[in-house]
């Protein structure tokens, strides 16, 4: 078995092959460092989040755009624009999208 110190006793030991080592650095550096996501809406005027927001990770970002959807869904309206879209990008790289439409199929209300 593999090991690697600094010879501090930091916290930054690491035990096990190589690519165990790997694993445990990645998995240090992901838990510092968390992504950035990028949440556009679209309702045929796009709106740029250029801000965006630290998550944790993909399945957090997935529910965050889940909560959008329900805002839209909250929002929509019967004779208005009902086509919406909410893009999720991990820093520049689109991971997922969502589309709402919505349309009233009775045209006499009465």
């Amino acid at each position: 078995m593999a090991a690697l110190h600094d010879g501090r006793s930091s916290g930054l030991d690491l035990y096990g092959s190589p690519e165990e080592m790997e694993r445990q650095v990645h998995m240090r550096v992901h838990a510092l460092v968390m992504p950035h996501y990028f949440f556009h809406i679209s309702n045929g005027h796009p709106f740029k989040d250029t801000s965006g927001e630290e998550l944790p990770d993909d399945n957090a970002a997935w529910q965050e755009a889940l909560r959008t959807v329900r805002d839209i869904e909250v929002n929509l309206d019967l004779d208005g624009a009902n086509v919406w879209s909410v893009e999720v990008k991990r820093e520049d790289r689109s991971i997922f999208q969502i589309h709402v439409s919505a349309r009233r199929t009775d045209l006499d209300p009465s």
